[in-house]
C-alpha cells in the first residue's frame, strides 16, 4: 500500500495543500465536502502520532461517518461496521467489487472497514450510499 501523503505534522491540510497533493481527484474531494456539507456534516483534520499522517474524520452530529485518508493523486474514504450491518451492507446498491473488499477484509476491534478509492475527477455514487447508509444507522 501507498504512504500517506500528508504526514507533516506543521503542514495543515489546507485546501491548497490538498489540490496540489489530489490533482485532479480534487474536484471529487470538493464534491464530497459539498455533499457534507449539505448533511450538516464536514471533515475535521487531525494529526494522528500513531498513524504519522493527517486524517480527515467525518462527524455528523455525535456519529463519525468514516475517515479520509489522502495520498499523491487520490484519496480513500473509510467506513467502519460492526457484524450486524453486515447484511444490510451485502444488500446495498454498490459494485460488487467494493462489497467482496469489504467482506474479505479482517474485523478489528469488532469493526469491518470499508474503504473506496477516489483517484477520478468524479465522486463515485456508492460513496453517497454509503454515508447515507451509516448516517441512518442507530
Amino acid at each position: 500500500m501507498d504512504k500517506m501523503s500528508l504526514d507533516d505534522p506543521r503542514t495543515f491540510p489546507s485546501p491548497q495543500v490538498l489540490k496540489e497533493t489530489l490533482g485532479a481527484s480534487y474536484s471529487a474531494f470538493e464534491a464530497l465536502v459539498a455533499w457534507l456539507l449539505s448533511i450538516d456534516a464536514a471533515p475535521e483534520w487531525n494529526y494522528y502520532r500513531d498513524g504519522h499522517g493527517w486524517l480527515g474524520k467525518m462527524p455528523c452530529k455525535k456519529k463519525n461517518l468514516g475517515w479520509i485518508h489522502v495520498y499523491s493523486g487520490y484519496f480513500i474514504l473509510t467506513c467502519h461496521f460492526t457484524v450486524k450491518h453486515h447484511e444490510a451492507i451485502a444488500q446495498l446498491p454498490i459494485p460488487e467489487a467494493v462489497k467482496e473488499a469489504f467482506f474479505n477484509t479482517e474485523t478489528t476491534a469488532r469493526l469491518r472497514p470499508l474503504p473506496v478509492r477516489v483517484d477520478t475527477e468524479r465522486l463515485p455514487p456508492e460513496i453517497e450510499v454509503i454515508l447515507r447508509f451509516k448516517k441512518g444507522l442507530k
